[in-house]
Formats: C-alpha cells, structure tokens, sequence
C-alpha cells in the first residue's frame, strides 16, 4: 500500500489504487489496508479534481473499486468540508443521494454523516428513512405558522 501511495502524479495513484482495490478479494469491512487506501484515494481529490472525480462513483464498474471511491468522498467531506465549492458540495450531496439505496450497509452510516455535515440535517434524515414530517424544516415551518397564529391572535 505505502508504493503504491507514494507513485508520483495523482492519476497514476487513482490507477493504481483502484486496480488494486478490484484486485482484492477481502470485504472492505473486514480489510485491514481499507482505511489507507481510502485515504489515499481521498488525497487524490483536489480542486477540479473533486468535481471531475466525482463521476467515478457510477462510472467505475468494479464495485470493491467503486466502494473505495465513495468512502474516499465521504471521507472528503467530513474531514475537508471547506474545500469543497458550494457546487460541489450540492453535487456531491445529490449523488450521496443517489447511491445511498444501493450501498453496502457498511458505507450506508458513513455517507449519512457526510451528508448530513455537507447537505444538512434533512438530508441526512431522509437517507435514515426518516418520514417527511418528522424533518427539521417540517418542524421549523409549523413553529413559525403557530407563532404568526398566535400574533394574529393576539392582535
């Protein structure tokens, strides 16, 4: 894992460490080198990098390759929010979305916390399964239609 880390330009790394993450017959959960490749895959994002790397996620048919790819952004985006552009950010929230029904149950809790730091509580929420009416927005709505009743009211 550490040659393959230290290779010199990034898309040769991205090469490298996908190939060797296909290769790789142990689950993620259970590989001990899951969470340096991951990491490894994560330093590749930089500036466009992010937004053109992306894609990976549906485009990268081998699913042990692919899976690195999404714990690689969801690790982005928990540890390197600020980073990411705000359309980034709603690009990256949007496909966390997507794949979240089709996750291994191992990726499912740690994309949940990436969206909710990059997408909100409510996104979050309704990856859990949480009904519409028990979200943050839903409760902060009904709050401010009770209070403009109760100044209505009052008048």
């Amino acid at each position: 894992m550490n040659d393959l880390l230290s290779q010199g330009d990034a898309p040769t790394r991205l090469t490298m460490l996908l190939e060797a993450a296909a290769a790789d017959p142990s689950a993620p959960d259970k590989d001990p080198l899951w969470p340096a490749l991951v990491q490894g895959l994560a330093a590749i994002w930089q500036g466009d990098s992010i937004t053109s790397g992306m894609d990976l996620m549906f485009t990268e048919s081998r699913p042990r390759a692919r899976d690195a790819v999404v714990s690689s952004f969801a690790k982005l985006a928990l540890e390197r929010t600020g980073e990411l552009t705000p359309a980034q950010q709603q690009k990256l929230t949007e496909y966390f979305i997507d794949l979240h029904g089709r996750l291994p149950a191992f990726q499912k809790r740690e994309v949940e916390m990436a969206a909710r730091k990059i997408g909100g509580n409510d996104v979050a929420d309704l990856l859990q399964g949480k009904a519409p009416d028990n979200l943050e927005i839903h409760r902060d709505y009904n709050q401010a239609l009770e209070d403009h009743q109760k100044r209505v009211a009052a008048q």
